[in-house]
């Protein structure tokens, strides 16, 4: 595979030329990533031998948390870190080229958000406890979005929700329409407490790990639509392991980029790939991951429509099976 040129083969990718750069990718980072080698080894299965989507083993997401995840030879000096409880194990993503994340990040926002949007806006996040941690790729991704669409200007990151309903009552610059990045639980907080009939956009990013209610995302979503009227509410699928994010405009189903592609398997084998609208473990193609890892099994469970996928949760620990096994 050539090296000098992958990244603009990723970012200007056609559909129909997916299947071809995802096994390159694959038989590169198959022959070139130390813990995915010995992981396929693992399974016995013949590097040669795989040439189609369907064949390609997914390495387990855990796998970020107990080792060096990298293709090819280079120095790991910058990384990506995951949110998390003190004293827990964190994930983290090594970034041989932080450009490539925000141009990856900046193409995906403009695809995905930006053609439904036609005014000038300013990007906020209400983003308890993330400001503490300088290596959130959440915090990486405001700062590439504000710093291209707000001249240059860094996101207002807000810790509590009266500091953000002070902002949005007080804007810089009323004429500007205010997007909001929030997790879950402190987004419906805030709808408990305050009421607006703006016209923003709300893009909620998913839950807290240190928050332990239990509440639907249709219960966060009616809230936020009860109190916030004539704000759209959007959604935002990313992780610490993965360098592109998928968005749903409506909040519920998730489109990607054309370099990202979502794939069911079973919750009892994760080698069965099951057909569209069956629920399963979410495996992830993501080929802006050229310099770690593109072919990624997480503990998400979802469900997979043609293009798009919904997200339905995490797998319960009596459900994680197969094929996880211990690299020394």
């Amino acid at each position: 595979m050539q090296l000098n040129n992958i990244y603009s083969r990723i970012i200007n990718l056609r559909e129909i030329d997916f299947n071809k750069l995802c096994i390159e990718i694959f038989q590169f980072q198959a022959e070139h990533n130390p813990i995915y080698n010995q992981y396929i080894k693992l399974l016995k299965r013949d590097i040669l031998k795989i040439h189609t989507i369907e064949e390609i083993p997914f390495l387990p997401i855990q796998f970020f948390k107990t080792h060096q995840i990298i293709s090819g030879n280079w120095n790991c000096m910058n990384y990506f870190e995951s949110s998390g409880t003190s004293g827990s194990i964190r994930s983290r993503h090594y970034i041989k080229n932080s450009s490539w994340y925000d141009k990856i990040t900046l193409a995906i926002f403009s695809k995905l958000i930006l053609s439904n949007v036609k005014s000038k806006f300013i990007f906020c996040g209400l983003l308890p406890g993330y400001s503490e941690n300088p290596n959130s790729s959440l915090i990486k991704m405001l700062n590439a979005l504000s710093s291209e669409y707000n001249d240059g200007n860094q996101p207002m990151i807000f810790n509590d929700i009266f500091s953000l309903t002070n902002f949005v009552l007080n804007p810089p610059d009323p004429s500007v329409k205010i997007i909001i990045f929030g997790v879950s639980f402190a987004l419906f907080d805030w709808a408990l407490e305050f009421q607006c009939n703006k016209e923003m956009i709300i893009i909620e990013t998913g839950g807290m790990k240190t928050d332990k209610r239990s509440i639907s995302k249709n219960q966060i979503y009616k809230q936020l639509k009860l109190s916030f009227k004539n704000t759209v509410i959007c959604s935002e699928y990313g992780m610490t392991e993965l360098f592109s994010q998928a968005y749903a405009y409506d909040g519920m189903k998730y489109r990607t980029p054309p370099w990202m592609r979502v794939l069911a398997v079973s919750v009892d084998d994760p080698f069965c790939l099951l057909v569209s609208c069956k629920r399963g473990r979410i495996n992830i193609i993501d080929l802006a991951n050229v310099d770690t890892c593109a072919f990624i099994q997480t503990d998400d469970t979802g469900i997979v429509y043609g293009k798009e996928f919904e997200i339905l949760g995490r797998l319960q620990e009596e459900e994680l099976r197969g094929c996880n096994f211990m690299i020394d």
